[in-house]
């Protein structure tokens, strides 16, 4: 009853900021409100009985009525306009009520103003695609002849990219309706208005300089492709072979855009013609990219890739964008294509920008469909010819030397092809090759390791892997590494530490990796970088530490070189968590002594569980304050999995000394729970819970909540068993722990965690919370439009 109290209030309060709106509109009010309104609005009113008592209708005939509304209030009005419209239980007349508020908006506003216009298409198009629990469409355009021609202008005159996008997006779902009615003239006025307009370029451009382009004519290409093909049938056959070539037309001779906005218009032809149609669409669309070699390599191939992603003449396109890869790198014999279009493939790469590109259209074959194996030694042959200039097979190859475009597309087709990858010598040598590169760039650095991690097992196993020049993979890879390790560039210290962070998660069982990993002493250089000045790296050579640690025989090694203990390496990581000045090294600092808890023994445990209560008070990071929860979760799950044991339903029937016998051994797991409360867990929770951050308080409220869970089944036993015992309670023996645990357990249990937990994972926006607040500060803006003059007001910029 109190909560239907409280939404007639805030219903009633709806009704009189909307009264409100009309009579004050002239107060500049902040468009966040008006968005906020409307979506407080767009939650609440759920039925037609809503709509009523907020007196929605009222407000937007009165909005109609007003001679000088101004903007906003007229964007807003329409926007409700369409909230109303989506409510499923509305009668006859409410509907008929929105139809004609939309038709009176269409015929006496302004809809080329963006705000109005932007928003009228935008709710016009949700109206006419929303679906009564039956799927019935319950719109229906008023003066739909009127609304096409009205459409049809503001494309023309494009004065808005915001308003031309709201009007493709309406009239592609207006078009797109199950029940659209070839007869109904509106659809067709528009649809004659745009295969017109193709064909008119069309014969506008023949003689005249092909880059000029009408400014509609993308809008008309992205229409196009949204007609559906019950209109399409409605055509003279001649029009629509007209309209093809027109494309065709399109395609080979306007600009870049428009040429692929032509491209996508023929291509979903495809599905929208009859069989005769489909005959000539096959012969235009297959003979297109031929005719475009001559002209320009890169739109062919750009056409090529489409025709593949639609599995159009897919060997075809594939010979044609292949045909540059195997030119540039000696694979002539697999050349599929004529002479004439190989020479003129050369012709148009003369230039660097055209060659790359070229190439790299070339390789987007791969990810569009399978492949020979040829093509993958192309590929590897095309990296050794980006590093190595003696290696040149024509006179073009020069412009890919040390190209970064190339070398990192090529090898991310290594990682994701690595089962294919038959040449594992060549291809090592290569990257380790452009390792060498002076001022390699970042990305293809750490893209060069990517490969080496998933080569390196294999290598190291090879009895053949010595390079050119004699020296061995092996040795390579270890000078390549130490000498990164060591580089003055801090981001290349990072991206080594993170291939050995891989290399170890990915083999860790691999004998060979392991004894490389020793003899060449880069577990040293690991420990010795929780010293770098980085502290990016310091995190990265943390979480490489414990992957380390992770092997026995690794572990041995290290301790031996160093000279150190198990207990050193804790000390060291604690040291970094209290004295870094950076989070990053901290976060995974917590990381760290979570994953390796079990290795943490007698006095040292003590004094690091005091130094991360510490933490609960001296770190100012979110992140760290979360791997803390997460860290004395892991420790309270280590004593609740003892104690999550339910009394079997058979233990009712037993004798009661029997019962308190079962219930002893249960008691034992809570031993683990007292040492936490000794060590400060609990006390760091609660002041997590209270954190300034909200995802801390989530995390460490659901995490207190289980524990109450817990403790509450326990205690719930432990009275069952006092009240069956023939001991009387004042002689039941209690346990300090048990003391300690159940202290807790009530302070748990007075700070109403549920409630909590709902306030921390709910949003922190005031509005959202308390939606009169929101309806207050508006109708404030008219009050003090009444009581101040707008000049004396504050600026708060």
């Amino acid at each position: 009853m109190e909560g239907d109290f409280e939404e007639k209030l805030l219903l009633e309060k709806i009704a009189f900021v909307l009264n409100d709106l009309v009579s004050h509109q002239n107060t500049n009010r902040d468009d966040t409100c008006f968005q906020k309104f409307s979506d407080l609005l767009h939650s609440r009113l759920k039925s037609s009985k809503h709509a009523e008592q907020c007196g929605i209708i009222p407000f937007l005939t009165s909005a109609l009525k007003e001679t000088n509304i101004e903007t906003s209030l007229l964007v807003f009005s329409v926007n409700l306009a369409g909230i109303l419209g989506q409510i499923p239980d509305l009668d006859s007349q409410q509907r008929d009520f929105v139809e004609t508020f939309m038709d009176m908006v269409l015929r006496e506003q302004d809809l080329n103003n963006p705000s109005i216009g932007t928003e009228y298409f935008e709710t016009l198009r949700k109206l006419i695609t929303f679906r009564t629990t039956n799927g019935n469409c319950v719109y229906k355009c008023k003066n739909g002849r009127e609304l096409m021609l009205k459409c049809w202008q503001i494309l023309t005159d494009r004065r808005s990219l915001f308003l031309t996008s709201a009007v493709l997006r309406f009239l592609k779902d207006y078009l797109g309706q199950d029940d659209l009615h070839v007869e109904e003239s509106n659809f067709t006025t528009i649809f004659q208005k745009v295969v017109s307009h193709i064909c008119q370029v069309h014969m506008c451009t023949i003689n005249f300089d092909p880059l000029h382009l009408p400014s509609i004519l993308p809008s008309v290409l992205q229409l196009f492709q949204d007609i559906p093909r019950v209109l399409i049938e409605t055509l003279d056959r001649t029009i629509v072979m007209k309209s093809l070539k027109c494309l065709g037309f399109i395609v080979c001779n306007m600009n870049k855009e428009t040429c692929l906005c032509a491209l996508e218009a023929l291509l979903s032809l495809q599905s929208k013609l009859d069989v005769h149609g489909q005959g000539e669409f096959e012969s235009l669309l297959k003979q297109l990219p031929h005719d475009l070699v001559e002209k320009d390599i890169l739109r062919s191939q750009e056409v090529c890739i489409k025709m593949l992603k639609n599995g159009l003449h897919e060997e075809m396109v594939k010979d044609l964008l292949l045909c540059p890869l195997y030119v540039i790198t000696g694979w002539s014999h697999l050349v599929q294509t004529s002479e004439l279009h190989t020479n003129q493939i050369l012709i148009h790469m003369d230039s660097k920008s055209t060659s790359i590109q070229t190439i790299l259209n070339s390789l987007e074959v791969y990810r569009l469909t399978d492949v020979p194996q040829d093509v993958m030694e192309a590929i590897i042959e095309l990296f050794a010819l980006t590093h190595d200039g003696g290696r040149s097979k024509t006179h073009v190859t020069c412009h890919l030397f040390h190209s970064t475009r190339i070398q990192q597309r090529c090898l991310e087709l290594f990682v994701t092809n690595q089962s294919r990858l038959s040449c594992g010598r060549q291809l090592c040598g290569s990257v380790l090759d452009v390792m060498k590169t002076e001022s390699l760039d970042h990305v293809t650095f750490s893209k060069c390791l990517d490969v080496l991690c998933v080569l390196t097992p294999e290598m190291l196993l090879a009895t053949d892997s010595m390079f050119k020049d004699g020296e061995a993979f092996d040795q390579c890879l270890t000078n390549t590494l130490q000498f990164s390790l060591c580089c003055i560039d801090w981001e290349r210290r990072d991206t080594t530490l993170v291939f050995l962070t891989k290399l170890l998660s990915s083999c860790q069982d691999r004998s060979e990796v392991t004894a490389w990993l020793k003899d060449s002493r880069l577990c040293l250089y690991i420990y010795q970088t929780l010293d770098d000045s980085n502290s990016y790296v310091r995190a990265t050579a943390l979480t490489s530490l414990q992957r380390v640690l992770e092997s026995s025989k690794l572990t041995t090694y290290l301790l031996q070189q160093c000279d150190i203990t198990m207990d050193d390496i804790i000390r060291k990581v604690l040291t970094v968590l209290q004295d870094d000045t950076e989070a990053f090294a901290r976060r995974e600092c917590i990381s760290f002594v979570t994953r390796m808890w079990s290795s943490v023994h007698g006095d040292l445990k003590v004094n690091t569980l005091q130094i991360l209560v510490e933490r609960t008070s001296n770190d100012f990071d979110w992140e760290v304050k979360a791997k803390l929860v997460d860290f004395w979760e892991m420790l309270i799950e280590e004593g609740l999995t003892g104690s999550d044991v339910q009394l079997p339903s058979y233990v009712d029937s037993l004798l009661p000394s029997e019962k308190h016998q079962n219930f002893e051994q249960t008691k034992g797991a809570f031993e683990s729970i007292e040492e936490l409360v000794k060590t400060g867990c609990f006390d760091s929770l609660l002041k997590l819970l209270y954190d300034y951050d909200q995802s801390v308080c989530e995390k460490a409220c659901t995490l207190l909540l289980r524990v109450m869970k817990h403790l509450s089944v326990h205690f719930e036993q432990h009275n069952s068993v006092q009240s069956d015992s023939a001991i009387p309670a004042k002689r039941m023996k209690t346990s300090d722990s048990e003391t300690n645990i159940e202290s807790i357990y009530h302070k748990l249990k007075c700070l109403n965690l549920t409630a909590r937990l709902l306030e921390v994972s709910t949003t922190c926006d005031e509005y959202d919370k308390n939606p009169m607040s929101l309806l207050e500060d508006m109708l404030s803006y008219s009050n003090k439009a009444d009581q101040e003059d707008e000049n004396n007001a504050v600026d708060c910029y």
